[in-house]
């Protein structure tokens, strides 16, 4: 049930049971299962994915079609899991281009099916590592081909990171990774990486996605992929070390909590064919929601305030100009690829149509 752009549909809230003819009913519901000891799995009839009973990972990740895809893992050795690295350097890791201590995982200390559909299916993993404790909840929606990782940590550890570890099964991917109003395209070296909402690894056959609402860093090495969650050294410090006696004046970063987002979206073909950036514009909108009692009013149920012609055509920013009364609209090409454009603004009667 899609909301149009730049506008807004009405819905209502009905005690009764679901309509089976309805657009949602149609749809297979989300589902958890598993019991102790055994993986517990997730399946939304677009994708199935399993977690592991001793370690708390994400471990498989199949799309569920017919056809040869759908017996093709996503998921490599050991799993999805947030772990924490040994780091040493400095405030801005000077002459550092990569991030190589040691890995940490955490102790598990529960794993357990916290939601069970029909919209929404969930397996919640705890974590104890260090002075830290990490909750992770895996989530399937109806309907939606990706799978979300919601990552609340509760953060006490000096000179280290965390990050958050995706091996995949590709075979000689490479990385894209999101830009501003743009994309940069690299080899996996293992050199962390700054990247804006996304980061995709891709065989030219299949990839990868991971899209998120607040993630900047990676680093790529093979077909793994290290999501960059938080990184913890002292303020302000060159590496000398003269903040150590003075934990007030030169406080350890990135401590307390966090809440953090992540989904990974399994695809066909490159990055631009499954237009990963517009996957991270989604995931990045909140839709505000109004409750309120019928009564009468000028507006229909629904309204779209802008109309977008162009699969790779997205309108990032809608302003009203500095001078005079006009209306700014900042319009863009997500896929790197030539793409005719339609954009109209029915309220005002305006409308633009050209190359990107």
């Amino acid at each position: 049930l899609c909301v149009p752009p730049f506008g807004y549909r009405r819905f209502w809230l009905h005690l009764t049971d679901p309509d089976p003819e309805s657009p949602t009913g149609r749809m297979p519901p989300a589902t958890a299962a598993g019991h102790p000891g055994a993986l517990a799995t997730l399946s939304n009839g677009l994708l199935g994915v399993a977690i592991d009973p001793t370690s708390g990972a994400l471990v498989s990740l199949l799309i569920e079609t017919t056809g040869e895809e759908s017996v093709r893992e996503f998921i490599g050795g050991g799993g999805v899991i947030p772990v924490a690295i040994d780091d040493p350097s400095d405030t801005w890791s000077h002459g550092t281009d990569r991030y190589e201590g040691q890995e940490h995982r955490g102790d598990l200390l529960s794993i357990a099916i916290a939601e069970n559909g029909p919209v929404r299916a969930t397996v919640k993993s705890t974590w104890s590592l260090g002075r830290s404790t990490i909750v992770q909840e895996v989530s399937l929606y109806q309907g939606r081909p990706f799978v979300e990782l919601r990552i609340d940590v509760d953060w006490h550890e000096p000179c280290r990171m965390l990050k958050v570890v995706v091996p995949t099964t590709l075979i000689d991917p490479d990385s894209a990774a999101g830009a501003p109003y743009g994309f940069v395209e690299r080899p996996c070296s293992g050199h962390e990486e700054p990247m804006v909402h996304w980061v995709d690894l891709s065989d030219g056959e299949r990839g990868l996605a991971s899209t998120s609402d607040s993630a900047g860093g990676y680093d790529a090495l093979g077909a793994q992929i290290r999501l960059t969650a938080l990184r913890s050294p002292r303020v302000a410090d060159h590496g000398w070390g003269w903040g150590e006696g003075d934990p007030s004046g030169y406080p350890v970063t990135d401590q307390g909590r966090h809440q953090l987002r992540y989904r990974l979206t399994p695809h066909a073909g490159t990055w631009a064919d499954a237009l990963v950036p517009r996957l991270a514009d989604e995931q990045r909108v909140t839709l505000p929601v109004v409750l309120d009692t019928w009564h009468r009013g000028g507006l229909g149920p629904e309204v779209s305030a802008i109309e977008v012609v162009g699969d790779s055509v997205v309108v990032s920013v809608v302003k009203r100009a500095e001078v005079d009364s006009g209306t700014v609209l900042r319009v863009r090409e997500v896929a790197g690829r030539r793409s005719g454009a339609r954009v109209t603004l029915p309220g005002l009667s305006r409308s633009w149509e050209g190359d990107l």
